[in-house]
This record gives C-alpha cells, sequence and structure tokens, in this order.
C-alpha cells in the first residue's frame, strides 16, 4: 500500500467515523479490524485519526450552530415587523415574545429599553421566507 493511499483511507476513515458509520461497515470498507475502528474511534491507537474526527464533528457542530444563529434572527426579526404593527392578537403576543426573550438574555433589564430604542428594523432584510403572519408568534407558539 503506497503513502498516498494509506492518506486516502485515512481521509475515508476520519469521515465515516465522523458520520457515525457502523465499525463492522468501516472494516470492511477500509480493511481494517473492527476492533482497530474501536481503538481508534477511542483515540487509543492512531490519534491523529482520532484528533481529526473530533475536527470534523466540532466544525459540524458549528456550522449547524451558525445555520440556527442565522434562522433564529429571521425568526426575530419576523416576530419585531409583526410586533410593530399597529394592534391585533398577534401584534400583542409577538411584542410579549420579543420583550421576554430580551429579559431571558440580558443580565440588566435596564438595558432592554436601550435594546428596544436601539433603531429601527431592518425592513430592507426580511425573513427569509417567513412572512410575519407565518411567525411562529401567530402560531400561538408564545
Amino acid at each position: 500500500m503506497s503513502v498516498s493511499e494509506v492518506v486516502h483511507d485515512d481521509r475515508l476513515l476520519v469521515q465515516m467515523l465522523a458520520d457515525g458509520a457502523p465499525y463492522r461497515q468501516i472494516a470492511k470498507i477500509t480493511g481494517l479490524s473492527v476492533s482497530m475502528i474501536g481503538k481508534i474511534a477511542r483515540g487509543d491507537n492512531r490519534r491523529v485519526v482520532s484528533h481529526q474526527v473530533h475536527e470534523v464533528k466540532e466544525a459540524r457542530r458549528q456550522a449547524l450552530r451558525d445555520a440556527a444563529a442565522r434562522r433564529a434572527a429571521d425568526l426575530m426579526n419576523a416576530h419585531v415587523e409583526e410586533g410593530l404593527k399597529a394592534g391585533g392578537e398577534t401584534a400583542r403576543k409577538c411584542r410579549e415574545f420579543i420583550i421576554g426573550h430580551l429579559l431571558e438574555q440580558d443580565d440588566n433589564p435596564a438595558d432592554l429599553f436601550d435594546t428596544l430604542l436601539a433603531g429601527p428594523v431592518d425592513a430592507a432584510r426580511p425573513a427569509a421566507g417567513i412572512k410575519p403572519k407565518e411567525a411562529l408568534c401567530s402560531q400561538g407558539a408564545v
């Protein structure tokens, strides 16, 4: 087996372990024993591979957190847009949701008013694919 094949196998091994593939399946594809796959996954053998698996998993978790944060910002913008409307039950629920969320997130409630008065909502950047009436607040999830 050449060095390039080992590198290729390590990359495949890292991806399969990061994907959570069964050890038997990984063993069949890579030619390693099931017990060796377990040792590598635990970091008892070939720690570099184990470290790479950890890095891949952490990168995936961070990408998921980033995507969730973007989505949460879009939902919060939809709540703010709906809450700023003149009246109605849905607007009231959205205002309650926003204030409750800000109170939960803020260590100093006095800063809440500064946050609320910081400026207008960026109406030029609507929530991705969400009309305000379709936001969670209109579904009673406040």
